[in-house]
């Protein structure tokens, strides 16, 4: 009989992990921001933040945090990470439409949420190479009990400032700057409501992974996913279809060697409509 493991695993096959974010990656982008010029795109591009490609009410678009999109301004595209290697996929701002969600009065407190609409008719070639999350069709997961957070593995996706690198004349591109997206075991430590928004805090612990990021700064609007683990007869670990659970926006101070990533939750994201 196949049996659904729970959390606290620390022997899983790297393929599993590896399956595990091969799967979360075709939903996750980082945020670029340029200027627009006459003479072409500013080869000044600044990470903003990351986002979760997803699709409710018929419309495609980017939820992510509101702080982030705030940054989206005056005259601009976007530009959106969707490959492994050097490329160039943006958006010209103008077509875009932003629906800030909850705009927060505290930083630290939230609620941070906001979607990006992308134009449909540009969809086609962002559906040939990456995946959108079906809010509206997975709805009924808020029906069911309280997330289990002891069950399969909880993990944060995004991009990092961190680490990031400029190169010139790359493969016919006058300046190519590179980051690198993190994928991390995001134990959940605290899960709490504040009017009718939910959060969950996930903790991270220094002093042990030298790999740990001094800042996660880049990853508010990043996904936070659970992805439930199922063990075969045969003793082969499968993984079950990752689900969307939050979307982290704030990284506190570092206290006795520990920070916290606070992330909405998914009555916050699945609650969500654009009609």
């Amino acid at each position: 009989m196949d049996t659904e493991l729970k959390m606290g695993i620390t022997d899983l096959p790297v393929s599993v992990f590896d399956d595990i974010q091969t799967e979360i990656w075709w939903y996750s982008v980082g945020l670029l921001k340029y200027k627009n010029h006459n003479e072409g795109e500013d080869e000044n591009v600044n990470l903003i933040g990351s986002g979760t490609l997803i699709e409710l009410d018929g419309f495609y678009g980017i939820l992510t945090a509101q702080h982030v999109t705030a940054l989206l301004k005056n005259d601009y595209k976007l530009g959106l990470t969707i490959k492994d290697q050097v490329h160039r996929n943006s958006w010209d701002g103008r077509h875009l439409e932003i629906h800030e969600i909850a705009k927060p009065v505290d930083p630290a407190l939230g609620p941070d949420l906001a979607i990006i609409i992308l134009p449909k008719g540009q969809i086609g070639s962002l559906k040939a190479v990456k995946s959108f999350y079906n809010l509206s069709q997975n709805k009924n997961i808020i029906e069911e009990a309280e997330p289990e957070f002891d069950r399969g593995v909880w993990v944060l996706f995004g991009c990092l400032e961190e680490g990031a690198v400029e190169k010139r004349d790359v493969n016919g591109f006058f300046s190519v700057k590179g980051f690198n997206c993190i994928f991390g075991l995001a134990p959940i430590k605290k899960f709490y409501f504040t009017d009718s928004y939910d959060y969950y805090e996930v903790g991270v612990k220094y002093g042990h992974d030298p790999t740990i990021p001094g800042s996660f700064g880049g990853m508010s609007g990043g996904g936070l996913w659970q992805v439930r683990l199922i063990k075969m007869k045969n003793g082969d670990i499968k993984i079950k279809k990752p689900i969307l659970s939050g979307v982290a926006f704030y990284q506190t101070d570092i206290i006795n060697g520990i920070r916290y990533i606070k992330c909405h939750g998914r009555q916050s994201i699945y609650n969500l409509n654009l009609k």
